[in-house]
């Protein structure tokens, strides 16, 4: 094996580590969808929640006030304006995109590269696979993700984490949208 094929497989190792230590969180975001050519964007925030095995919880603040939850398959969409509840079944490209967090092997999915961005650790994830997404980057420090910028053809969508409580108690109620 190559000097440089070690060093890649080093990498995946520490990136499952950092994020397989990772069981619950809690951060307040910023999504700003972005499209090629194109001046104009789209910026929400909120919070998010996550809960190992596979809970997670997008709470949409402003400018629309909605609610995001990924329960095992299904994501369930609620638009609290409206008293509207949707729900759709996760993707291949969800599960891969998801995997990062919930404990999937990393490799499975990803081909790696490093970027150099200090004083934070870069990686950015390449599917293995065609998937509607071209791309991952991480960007961390010292364990602690602070943005994911995920690539598509003529889009990207950046999430800025803010105030990152890992390994919290989260109440399991949080998940349920009967709880709203």
């Amino acid at each position: 094996m190559t000097l440089f094929l070690l060093s890649l497989l080093f990498q995946f190792q520490l990136i499952e580590k950092d994020f397989i230590s990772i069981n619950s969180f809690k951060a307040e975001f910023e999504q700003i969808y972005s499209y090629t050519g194109g001046k104009e964007q789209i910026k929400e925030r909120g919070l998010i929640y996550f809960k190992k095995p596979s809970l997670f919880r997008w709470e949409y603040k402003e400018p629309e006030k909605k609610i995001f939850i990924l329960k095992g398959d299904e994501i369930l969409t609620f638009f609290p304006e409206e008293g509207l509840i949707q729900r759709e079944r996760v993707t291949d490209d969800m599960i891969e995109i998801f995997s990062i967090l919930t404990g999937g092997k990393i490799s499975d999915y990803f081909d790696l590269k490093e970027k150099d961005c200090s004083p934070m650790q870069c990686t950015i994830l390449y599917p293995k696979q065609r998937r509607d997404f071209n791309s991952i980057e991480i960007k961390y420090f010292k364990g602690e993700i602070k943005e994911i910028i995920v690539k598509f053809d003529y889009s990207e969508n950046r999430i800025i984490l803010k105030k990152f409580l890992k390994n919290i108690k989260i109440p399991p109620q949080i998940f349920n949208l009967e709880d709203i």
